[in-house]
């Protein structure tokens, strides 16, 4: 998920309850279900650059990801670091009550989705149900430095993986509805 030199991408195979990028470098966050718990001290879910830009390239590429606020007190879903020269957020799905973004986000074809539009999300099931608004109506986000930012993989509770199938067009999100 975090490359301060070299870009890593982050590996659906698990459910992220925090995403932090504390120094910046290059980082793809593709195709992840991230959960903020409801005891969580920290206010925000996602963190990119904190504690500095210590790299020459500070670039963060968050796209196609379920983002779930639990807290109550809400707070905010992502924090960027002024001086971030790239920050495209794009495909996401976020739930919970909370600010979307603060910094220098490039917001692109995201949505907010009640927890109701979801097949179970008090077990952790955030694919989407059958008539969601965002089926089919995500955009292929393309690459970036030879790396697909369409996500290939979803994440299956508990601690699962399987393929992503995009038969119908890609879906907003970290799962895609037609591959329920």
């Amino acid at each position: 998920m975090i490359g301060a030199d070299d870009p890593v991408v982050s590996d659906p195979l698990r459910k992220l309850d925090c995403c932090l990028v504390n120094d910046g470098g290059v980082a793809f966050v593709i195709g992840n279900l991230i959960n903020q718990g409801p005891a969580a001290e920290n206010s925000t879910v996602v963190s990119y650059g904190a504690e500095g830009l210590r790299h020459p390239a500070n670039e963060l590429y968050f796209i196609n990801n379920t983002v779930v606020n639990d807290r109550a007190a809400g707070g905010r879903f992502l924090f960027v670091k002024d001086g971030t020269t790239v920050a495209r957020v794009e495909n996401n799905v976020f739930s919970g009550p909370g600010e979307l973004a603060s910094g220098p986000v490039a917001l692109g074809n995201n949505v907010t989705l009640a927890k109701s539009d979801f097949v179970d999300a008090r077990n952790f099931d955030y694919r989407l149900k059958n008539g969601a608004a965002v089926a089919g109506k995500g955009r292929d986000p393309g690459s970036v430095h030879d790396v697909p930012l369409r996500p290939v993989f979803e994440y299956r509770h508990p601690a699962e993986r399987k393929e992503r199938v995009n038969a119908r067009g890609l879906d907003a999100g970290a799962h895609e509805f037609w591959a329920n």
